[in-house]
């Protein structure tokens, strides 16, 4: 797939899907029964941890657009993992891709400085370099040895060219640093 077409897709979904759900929530979640961000959480955790894994992501959903920082962490990571680390179709990579780069950049807005790194990893993939070297540098003035690492390979980036090569890098860098997540 084109570069410049991924990074289109993925600049419009965080423009139109963050930007409505960072002001006020939005009611797309109003079905979900839970009063509040907490009480969604721990419901979508507890559904998650018995195997329900689909229904908890809803929980975790509704928390998130309520600026929860768990719920929107577990999210990043979530979707970060799918795309990087499981082989899919194009179409289930592509929709990861877009909602790994929404919760991944709600969370670091939220102040989590290893989400950051994966939001700037992303956004290498993408190609958006700028980007990328904002999330890294965000993430690594907040604390974050996995951004600051990261920060210094995204400087690199021209240098290896096709997102193909990138897109193999990254995948190696997750499983090293973000499987414990």
């Amino acid at each position: 797939m084109n570069s410049l077409f991924l990074k289109r897709i993925v600049t419009c979904s965080l423009f139109c899907v963050c930007s409505a759900c960072t002001t006020e929530h939005t009611g797309l979640y109003d079905h979900v029964d839970c009063s509040g961000a907490q009480q969604c959480f721990d419901k979508g955790f507890r559904l998650a941890k018995s195997g329900n894994k689909d229904d908890g992501l809803v929980y975790f959903k509704k928390a998130c657009s309520l600026d929860h920082l768990e719920s929107c962490k577990n999210l990043a990571v979530y979707y970060s993992l799918r795309y990087f680390t499981d082989p899919n179709d194009d179409d289930a990579d592509n929709e990861n891709l877009k909602k790994a780069a929404i919760f991944t950049d709600r969370t670091c807005k939220l102040g989590d400085a290893d989400i950051c790194a994966i939001a700037g990893s992303i956004m290498m993939f993408t190609g958006d370099q700028e980007s990328a070297q904002n999330y890294t540098h965000r993430g690594c003035s907040l604390g974050s040895k996995k951004s600051c690492s990261l920060e210094k390979l995204v400087e690199m980036v021209p240098v290896f060219g096709s997102p193909e090569v990138i897109r193999e890098i990254m995948r190696s860098i997750y499983r090293k640093l973000f499987a414990d997540k």
